[in-house]
């Protein structure tokens, strides 16, 4: 009786095996145990069936199974299959039926997440739509705003332009306005000479007398003409008083002209005139190179026409057979020159 263990069955395996009527004697032994019956009769069991293929038994057999009661205080130590192992309470039928509750809450919450995810997809395509809307209004609102700006930029672009075309005007009207302005003041200024230079390049040259003539009735031409006197008398020339042009002063050949030319003078500023007698003196005044600054000054009219260019600014030299005065060098004062 020790050695017997069967498993111990559930309610259900107890169930299922009285349905299909194969059960071991111990699990029959452990029957009759629970129910504390000391034998049972078989027609009981069978509820007047047939026992067994015996046809000429006329008379309910009854069959009495008894279990000695030495045997039935060993039952309790034998018999493990009427007890039910648990856990936190619950037997393995508490725990099936626990489970399938939480299979049931596990599908309501898979449905759930289902239906979270369904609307979470719809919402998020809903505001992916509008957001595409709103994008697309925003793009084309955004373009509109950016030709305005473009045409916009365009036309202060243009306006720029013309304002800088105008200042560009303005600016060339204020330079040409600068350079009258200067021209008439180089109008009315009286020229002058530099005493200083003019002397220092006068030194150690040859000398000459010189006469003075200038324009009558020019206040400028006086003034300039008592300075060249000064100048020369500082550098110890021979230097005469100057005077205005006289008719009796100009060559015939040139006296329709204006009153320098009719002396061998040019029509404005300073000539320095020098009267030739002979080729000689010609050839002795004419420069080789008259733009070289080294040019060797070794007559009084190189020195002369040096010294007035230098502390003047402008000068005009000229070499003649019919005009100036023999022995002497002529310097006739002009007019400024006109700056139209």
């Amino acid at each position: 009786m020790n050695a017997i263990r069967p498993p111990p069955l559930s309610q259900t395996g107890t169930t299922n095996k009285l349905a299909r009527g194969t059960f071991p004697a111990t699990f029959f032994l452990a029957c009759l145990a629970a129910l504390e019956l000391d034998g049972v009769a078989l027609e009981e069991i069978i509820g007047g069936q047939r026992f067994g293929d015996r046809r000429n038994v006329t008379r309910t057999q009854t069959i009495t199974v008894r279990i000695a009661a030495a045997e039935m205080a060993q039952i309790p130590k034998t018999i493990f299959s009427s007890r039910v192992r648990r856990m936190l309470g619950l037997d393995l039928h508490g725990w099936e039926q626990a489970m399938l509750v939480s299979l049931g809450f596990a599908a309501l919450a898979a449905i759930a997440v289902v239906a979270a995810t369904a609307a979470v997809i719809r919402l998020q395509r809903a505001e992916s739509n509008t957001a595409k809307q709103e994008l697309d209004i925003y793009k084309v609102d955004a373009a509109a705003k950016v030709a305005a700006a473009e045409a916009a930029g365009k036309a202060a672009s243009a306006e720029a332009a013309k304002a800088q075309a105008e200042i560009e005007e303005a600016k060339a009207r204020q330079r040409e306005a600068e350079l009258k302005l200067e021209q008439l003041r180089e109008r009315i200024r009286p020229r002058r000479i530099n005493g200083a230079q003019f002397v220092k390049i006068l030194e150690g040259k040859p000398k000459i007398p010189v006469e003075i003539l200038f324009v009558r009735d020019d206040p400028d031409c006086f003034q300039l003409s008592m300075q060249i006197r000064d100048v020369l008398k500082q550098a110890k020339w021979d230097v005469k008083e100057p005077r205005a042009i006289e008719s009796t002063d100009m060559t015939p050949r040139v006296a329709q002209y204006t009153s320098t030319m009719g002396v061998g003078g040019q029509p404005h500023g300073v000539t320095v005139v020098m009267r030739a007698t002979s080729q000689a003196d010609f050839d002795r005044e004419i420069e080789k190179d008259p733009l070289a600054h080294d040019a060797p000054v070794d007559t009084p009219r190189k020195a002369l026409l040096k010294a007035l260019q230098d502390s003047l600014g402008s000068i005009s030299g000229g070499i003649s057979y019919d005009a100036g005065i023999i022995g002497a060098l002529l310097v006739v004062v002009g007019p400024k020159y006109s700056l139209n």
